[in-house]
């Protein structure tokens, strides 16, 4: 291509590959225009490539955002995960102040990828994390930077069944928030559209297993894509859930102990259940909560207490 010649930007992912069916390894998803976006994603989701590549350009700026690009990815590929390239641009700024609140940003985005099913492409070797599209810029964590990060990463290797099995079905919508009162909080902004300084929640449903995800926005917006404060954090809280199931057990995982589970006690009254969930000193957007279903007339035991098994969500209360 001639320095200077003018390329149409809306064809050329699909010039990628003339038919993505016949793709070997790798699927790339970017840079459509609005008319295409239907043709791409089902082009892209006949394809038998194993990982889906999504670039996340503006207009899509918000955690809502990309739960819909997650989860319309997932439908599309009968549950597979996307593989999501999306990064922090904080990280290249000068001012000190900005570039803190960079890795704040990098976990929260964490947890709201991988709690939707995703994961993504930003990390690099010797402790490196990419803040640009075009791959080359990037910059070095801090050591204290690396241990929160790792935890993070950690955490989602140790479970990663409860983020990436094609099973989970988002169950959102209708679980939470606005009318819906089949799972309550006791916090002043909570639901599922991930607001401005609100605690956003995602629950996610498959056979005999419910998580409930919970990213603390409070005290931030919603953009993913810019320098964050520290969530504030929110002394412990009630939890009440109304399932028409039994409930057997109830777990509370967080990366900030070492990715283990506390199994928490509650209440039955008047078929529901009710709880209170730990409060946070740290970083309340890599807290887990797990919660496990059981059907009444089932004597099996799907779960397990080590570590080995749990449903997760990522929690800032």
């Amino acid at each position: 291509m001639a320095a200077g010649q003018i390329i149409v930007r809306t064809a050329t992912a699909l010039d990628v590959c003339s038919d993505w069916t016949l793709a070997p390894r790798y699927g790339f998803l970017s840079d459509f225009a609005p008319d295409e976006r239907n043709t791409a994603e089902r082009l892209a989701a006949q394809s038998q490539v194993a990982p889906l590549y999504i670039e996340v350009w503006s207009p899509n700026d918000t955690y809502r955002d990309l739960h819909e690009i997650i989860l319309n990815a997932r439908r599309l590929r009968n549950g597979r995960s996307p593989v999501l390239a999306a990064y922090i641009n904080a990280f290249l700024s000068t001012d000190e102040s900005i570039r803190r609140g960079a890795v704040n940003a990098l976990r929260l985005l964490t947890a709201a990828i991988f709690l939707n099913g995703g994961s993504q492409i930003i990390l690099g070797e010797q402790n490196g994390v990419l803040c640009d599209p075009y791959f080359p810029p990037y910059v070095h964590l801090t050591p204290s930077e690396v241990r929160a990060v790792r935890a993070d990463y950690d955490f989602i290797s140790r479970h990663a069944e409860y983020f990436f099995d094609p099973a989970w079905r988002d169950i959102s919508a209708t679980r939470v928030g606005g009318i819906n009162e089949e799972t309550r909080l006791a916090v002043p902004r909570y639901g599922p559209l991930a607001e401005d300084n609100s605690i956003w929640t995602i629950v996610r449903e498959r056979e005999n297993e419910i998580t409930l995800g919970l990213v603390n926005l409070c005290g931030g917006t919603a953009r993913w894509n810019e320098s964050k404060p520290k969530p504030r954090t929110v002394r412990p809280f009630n939890l009440t859930v109304r399932v028409p199931r039994e409930i057997k057990r109830v777990y509370y995982l967080t990366p900030e102990q070492g990715g283990g589970a506390t199994q928490l006690r509650f209440a039955r009254k008047k078929g529901e259940v009710r709880l209170t969930l730990p409060g946070l000193v740290v970083w309340s957007a890599d807290c887990l909560k797990v919660i496990e279903l059981h059907t009444v007339r089932s004597n099996i035991q799907v779960s397990k207490v080590q570590g080995q098994r749990h449903v997760g969500m990522v929690n800032g209360c």
